[in-house]
C-alpha cells in the first residue's frame, strides 16, 4: 500500500509540474508543446506524433495502474526493488523539475523552429545537453520497477527508445538554431550523463 502512495505522489508530482510548466508559458503567449506542429520534416512530425501518443498512454498506464493495481500482476514483488524505483521515480522527477526551472522561457516539448529561445548551457545543462529527457527516462523507469506489470514495463520501454529518437531528431535542428554555439556546447557536455 505505501508503494501505491508514494507512486501516486510521484504522478501528481511529475506530470503536475509539467503541464503548469506548460500552461505558465502559454500565459506568457510562448507554445511550448510543439510535438508534431510546426516547420520541420514530416520524419520528424511523426516521431512527435507518437512520442505525444505514448506519452499520454504511458501516464494512463502509470495511473490504471495505481487505481486498479489489483488487475495487474506484478513481475516483480519485492519490496526493495520497488522501493528503489520508488527513488528513482524521485530523483527522475526532481531531475525534471530542476531542467524546466533552468530552462525558463527556452523550454520547449519538440523541435520548435518559429519562437525565440536560447541555448541553455548552465546549472543541470553543463552536465547534461538531455537533462529533462533523463528525468522522464527515470520517472518511467522507477514507476515501472515499483509498479512492475508486463503493460507497464512495455509501455515504459517504448516510450524511453522513442525519447532516444527524439533526441537524434532535435539534434538535427540545433545546429540550425544555434549555429557553432551548439556545435561547442555538444563537442564539451554528453547527450545524457558523463559519457552515456
Amino acid at each position: 500500500m505505501i508503494i501505491l502512495i508514494i507512486c501516486s505522489i510521484l504522478w501528481v508530482l511529475f506530470y503536475g509540474s509539467y503541464f503548469l510548466k506548460m500552461r505558465a508559458q502559454k500565459k506568457r503567449g510562448i507554445l511550448a508543446d510543439r510535438l508534431g506542429w510546426g516547420a520541420k520534416d514530416a520524419s520528424t512530425r511523426k516521431l512527435e506524433k507518437w512520442l505525444r501518443t505514448v506519452t499520454y498512454l504511458t501516464g494512463l498506464i502509470q495511473l490504471l495502474s495505481i487505481l486498479l493495481s489489483h488487475y495487474f500482476p506484478l513481475l516483480i514483488t519485492a519490496f526493495p526493488i520497488r522501493v528503489m524505483g520508488c527513488v528513482i521515480g524521485l530523483l527522475g522527477t526532481g531531475l525534471l523539475v530542476l531542467s524546466m526551472g533552468t530552462m525558463g522561457d527556452s523550454w520547449r516539448a519538440g523541435v520548435d523552429m518559429v519562437q525565440d529561445c536560447s541555448l541553455i548551457t548552465t546549472g543541470i545543462y553543463r552536465y547534461s545537453r538531455n537533462p529533462a529527457f533523463l528525468g522522464f527516462d527515470l520517472f518511467y523507469l522507477g514507476f515501472a520497477l515499483a509498479l512492475c506489470s508486463v503493460e507497464l514495463c512495455a509501455i515504459s520501454a517504448i516510450s524511453i527508445v522513442l525519447f532516444h529518437f527524439q533526441i537524434l531528431h532535435e539534434e538535427r535542428y540545433l545546429p540550425t538554431l544555434f549555429g557553432s554555439e551548439y556545435e561547442e556546447y555538444r563537442r564539451k557536455t554528453p547527450r545524457y550523463f558523463w559519457k552515456l
